[in-house]
């Protein structure tokens, strides 16, 4: 079978398994590039050495290759072909950079909206304001839920429960999940939409754009990136909110097993790449314990074997 068809199947059994429309385009892209590297070859003629040139002319970073040979090893799974030694191509990855956005930056992101009700000379509420309302909407939203970018820009407003100060989402895999807000965000969402005049039923609606009323991913990128070199901060962007999310979950003392529940993640060791962290918190906690007074630790054993003792003679009675 050739690999422009194998492709194609690949990616028909993709979608049967409920993969998202942005992972099944990346996965695409990657193997349209294997196949215009290695050529429309027959599938069975993909060996180790096709394999170690396909890396040679691949100029993109180690972590960025092992994404490549992942795809096409799948590939070849799924025509069931494991005549390759994989250990023998995959280079050595060096752990991913976890960068997230702080508390103190989106305080920051937040004051450099200037909120300013002002009318056209027809009575309606100027663009520029209700851009303002839906930035601040859209920063306070995207830290306290940790979506990823794809779900924010597929919120509708039907999806919100003002009640409960919650929403549903569905997540990678069609997977529905609750997601939670804070106070700040719902309100913030709720005087958003009470200003908003379009028929649209996108959460955030996207302005100067005539085809389509949502948010697109690049479009979103391009929102937060400029909002932070106005507010002077390091560019940010979607993703890192969702890191950060987790990452002052976890500094706050939440159980990781309910941080992964709320970021939607199927395994806990991929909620577990967030805990890195907060190494420095841990060290600390460690010397506090370990380097305690002797005195106090000697006060706390003779403590313990006085309730032991006190906690048998009254099982004896």
């Amino acid at each position: 079978m050739k690999i422009s068809r194998a492709i194609v199947k690949y990616l028909t059994r993709c979608q049967l398994r409920n993969y998202s429309p942005d992972t099944i385009a990346s996965i695409r892209r990657r193997l349209r590039i294997i196949q215009r590297v290695l050529g429309n070859i027959e599938t069975s003629q993909i060996n180790e050495k096709r394999l170690l040139f396909l890396l040679s002319r691949l100029t993109c970073q180690t972590n960025t290759k092992i994404r490549y040979l992942s795809d096409i090893k799948q590939l070849l799974i799924f025509l069931k072909i494991f005549s390759i030694e994989w250990h023998n191509i995959f280079p050595k990855s060096t752990p991913p950079k976890t960068d997230y956005v702080t508390e103190l930056e989106v305080g920051q992101l937040l004051k450099s909206i200037k909120i300013e009700k002002v009318k056209s000379y027809n009575g309606e509420l100027l663009e520029d304001y209700l851009i303002a309302l839906r930035d601040k909407a859209l920063i306070l939203f995207m830290w306290s839920s940790g979506l990823r970018a794809a779900e924010i820009c597929s919120m509708r407003r039907n999806q919100i429960d003002f009640e409960g100060g919650t929403f549903s989402i569905i997540g990678k895999e069609n997977k529905v999940r609750l997601g939670m807000l804070s106070d700040d965000a719902e309100s913030a969402i709720k005087t958003y939409l009470q200003a908003r005049n379009d028929i649209s039923d996108a959460l955030f609606y996207c302005y100067g754009n005539h085809h389509s009323s949502s948010l697109k991913r690049r479009t979103l990128d391009g929102i937060i990136k400029r909002m932070s070199i106005k507010a002077g901060l390091r560019p940010i962007y979607p993703h890192m909110f969702r890191h950060g999310l987790a990452t002052h979950l976890l500094k706050q003392g939440m159980d990781i097993r309910k941080v992964q529940l709320i970021l939607g993640h199927s395994k806990l060791e991929t909620t577990m790449r967030y805990t890195h962290i907060t190494d420095v918190e841990l060290v600390n906690n460690y010397r506090e314990y370990f380097n305690k007074p002797k005195s106090l630790q000697l006060e706390t054993r003779i403590g313990l074997r006085k309730k032991y003792k006190i906690e048998v003679k009254i099982a004896r009675l």
